[in-house]
This record gives C-alpha cells, structure tokens and sequence, in this order.
C-alpha cells in the first residue's frame, strides 16, 4: 500500500511559487540581505527580476541565511496531520546551512521526516523534484522512497560557465588579482556540484565557444548511451543559455529539452548576473 507522502523544498529549488501551490508542496524561503536592515524572504518579497536590478548596482554583494528552524517544524507539524510520512529535499549542507535547520526541526517533531540534500541546486534540484512528483503515489516505505532520491542524484549533474569572476572576487572566494588575470586572458571557468554536494572546477576555457564545446563533451560522456532531460538556467538575462541550448542542437546532441529558467536571489548571490547553467538527468526507469 502506498504512503501518502508530503513534500517539503526550499526557496532554491528556484520554482514559481503556482508550482508549489499547484503540487501540494511546501517551499521554505531562504532570506537574501542587502545592508543592515533589507532583508527579503527569496521569491516571495524579492522576485529575481528585482533582485537582479538590485544586484548590478549595489556595491558590496548581499549575503545570505538559512530559514529558521521555527518555520520547518510548523511545516511539518501541519504536513504530518494528513500524510504518513514527510520528504524534505534541500540544497546540500556544504553550501547553506538550510539542511541543518531541516534536521533540528525533524528532531522536534513527531512523526516520519526524511531530511536529504539533492547535491544540487536551482534546475537541478527542480529536476530531482519534478521526477519524485511524478512517482508520489508508488512509494510503500521511507527505505524506498531515500532509494529513489539517491538514485536521481547519481543520475544528475549540474554545470555551469562562468562569463566573469567579478562577482566570485566581490565576494571574497578568489583573490582580486586572480580574477583580474582571468578575466584578461578570457577565462570562462567551467563548474560543477560533485558527488559530495562541493562546488568544484571542471576546468576552464578560452572564451565562451570553447566553454559551450567543453560542456558539450561532458553532457556527451556523462550520457554514454542513456537518453537525457536538460533544464537550462540563467540569471539576469537568457542570452547567451539560448545560444547555447542552439550550440547543443546544431552540435546534434539529443535530448528532452526541459526549457529555460531563471535562477533565484540566493543562487544568484554567488554567481552573478551572468552565468549559464545547464541540469543534466539521465532518464532512467521512472525518472
């Protein structure tokens, strides 16, 4: 007999807040801090469209912080009334500290919670999701259901290229004159979330068509023989993710293609207005 199974994500997980609503999913919102006193739940009281305004002219980069364990229990206090048990997907630990709030307030809570990062963030972990609605009502024990999860994470890797290190260097994660030097020379930093949920480099390219064919390849290898499901992602403005996603066609690469969204505040912090982010999910039984 299947378990009836609520579904609990965070706000980087960079979904409308209808999809939410439309899915019976409940969205905890990380906050996004510009100065001593703006701060903003993400997505609800600051769009990405605003953020990103806010974002290119401001002059130190905003921080950003976890949703308080408070609101994680009253969610699944509520969740817990009419579902057996509870899966709570979040962006992995080694980045925010949102997985932890998850897990002190399961502790608090009575009932079955399962508290798991998707190593991945934004459209990838939009990915992982959209594939655990689709089997919701398969799912007959809390063992099946980490399988399941631990199987589309094996199955999915998230990539990005970076246009600019300015945002990297405004933040205090390289040096200055590092970025200076990449930047003159051209740079594109080509990223990655491993398999321990790190953002780690996958090399670097020379201008943003050797970064299209190098991601090319690794989409290429990661596939082998499996059909693929690509989400694309960019942040301020869809450019140069639309050039690439017609790189990707005219190369003659096949995939279900999953369109184009808009990276959150949060996500967007770290990286820019810049970036191209491309979620790659094998399509395996059931995904």
């Amino acid at each position: 007999m299947a378990l009836k199974l609520g579904l609990v994500v965070d706000s980087t997980f960079d979904l409308p807040l209808e999809f939410y609503e439309e899915n019976n999913v409940k969205m905890v919102p990380l906050r996004v801090i510009f100065g001593a006193e703006e701060v903003y739940k993400e997505h609800i009281e600051l769009s990405s469209k605003d953020f990103y305004e806010k974002l290119i002219t401001s002059p130190k980069i905003p921080t950003t912080s976890q949703p308080p364990v408070g609101e994680f229990i009253e969610v699944y206090e509520e969740l817990l009334k009419e579902n057996d048990v509870i899966l709570s997907l979040h962006l992995p630990g080694t980045l925010s500290g949102t997985m932890q709030s998850a897990q002190l307030a399961a502790k608090e809570v009575d009932g079955e919670i399962i508290v798991m990062d998707t190593c991945s963030v934004s459209v990838g972990s939009a990915q992982i999701l959209k594939s655990v609605l689709k089997n919701r009502d398969r799912f007959s024990s809390k063992d099946e259901i980490v399988s399941f999860v631990n199987d589309l994470r094996e199955n999915q890797k998230l990539l990005g290229v970076l246009p600019t290190l300015e945002y990297l260097e405004k933040g205090g994660r390289i040096g200055r004159a590092k970025a200076l030097i990449a930047n003159l020379l051209d740079f594109k930093p080509l990223l990655h979330i491993d398999k321990d949920g790190v953002v780690a480099p996958l090399g670097r390219a020379r201008g943003m068509k050797k970064a299209f064919r190098d991601i090319f390849d690794f989409i290429s290898d990661f596939a082998g023989n499996e059909p693929i499901r690509l989400s694309f992602a960019y942040c301020k403005e869809p450019e140069n993710t639309e050039k690439f996603r017609s790189f990707l066609i005219e190369s003659g690469l096949k995939f279900e293609d999953a369109g184009i969204h808009q990276v959150g505040p949060v996500i967007g912090t770290y990286l820019g207005p810049e970036v191209v982010m491309i979620s790659i999910l094998r399509m395996k039984d059931g995904f």
